[in-house]
């Protein structure tokens, strides 16, 4: 044996950058085996043995299970391998889109935070907002644990759907409540987006100036916030849109409990000198 044209396992592992025992695991399953095994159970792997082990490497970084590469190299021809990379590319770019929706969503949950941190607690506010869509799931007299049930099933009924997970879960409360002094009638949840979703029926919320305000603390005390928003804009004779959007801003990934969580209350402007505000 011509030991310049051989490597032994420790020494093939350096070059490669894996461990002995993966080397160990890839001979065990019939993989990746050593060309020269002596009698004292010393491993040798022929230099030209490197290039398998190159593609076996890219592969399983591909995302193929090693089941799935020793299927492919037991039967390698170069149509076989375009169709391989034509099937891995389908997923890789599968997985590039899942990874951009995060970014988006992590820049989005970002960004209302920011804002709250800027304004703070109490101070009403005038923000443009762009036209968004949501899903809606509208309920009556329902329990707590049938609300939670409720909005489970619409976020895996969308998710599912869109493989999407780019939205807020808001509530809208409806100004003929609202001016009743009716602040915790919850008969709906939604699924706010920016863009509409393939194939769903879904409403519009028009872009425009949105009259808003941050409230912390349990939903059930959030008519305080409502008052003061309506105290504001009768003040400064606004004429409101009929619905009310509440949406968290903290919530459970920054809060520990209902009590820390912040809501942020907005509905869009009708009429009014928007000069004065």
């Amino acid at each position: 044996m011509d030991k310049s044209q051989y490597l032994t396992t420790g020494e093939l592992a350096k070059l490669m950058h894996v461990t002995k025992n993966t080397l160990f695991h890839y001979d065990k399953i019939g993989l990746f085996s050593p060309e020269i095994v002596l009698d004292n159970e010393y491993r040798y792997y022929s230099i030209h043995q490197i290039e398998v082990l190159e593609a076996i490497i890219m592969l399983k970084e591909l995302g193929m299970s090693l089941k799935e590469i020793q299927t492919f190299l037991s039967d390698r021809t170069p149509e076989k391998l375009l169709e391989l990379f034509e099937k891995e590319e389908q997923i890789l770019a599968e997985k590039i889109r899942l990874l951009k929706d995060r970014r988006q969503w992590m820049e989005e949950k970002s960004k209302k935070v920011r804002a709250y941190l800027e304004k703070g607690k109490d101070e009403i506010f005038v923000c443009e907002k762009p036209g968004r869509y949501y899903l809606m799931d509208a309920f009556l007299d329902v329990s707590e644990s049938e609300f939670a049930e409720r909005t489970a099933e619409l976020i895996n009924f969308y998710e599912n759907n869109s493989k999407s997970i780019c939205y807020e879960i808001g509530y809208i409360q409806y100004a003929k409540d609202v001016r009743r002094q009716i602040y915790a009638n919850y008969s709906n949840v939604i699924l706010l987006m920016k863009h509409k979703p393939s194939g769903m029926s879904c409403h519009f919320m028009p872009a425009g100036k949105y009259l808003t305000t941050y409230f912390k603390g349990h939903w059930r005390n959030i008519g305080e916030a409502y008052r003061k928003l309506l105290a504001y804009a009768d003040e400064h004779q606004i004429t409101l849109a009929e619905e009310f959007l509440e949406v968290y801003t903290v919530d459970q990934l920054m809060a520990e409990t209902v009590e820390e969580y912040v809501t942020e209350i907005s509905v869009r402007i009708c009429g009014g000198d928007m000069d004065e505000l």
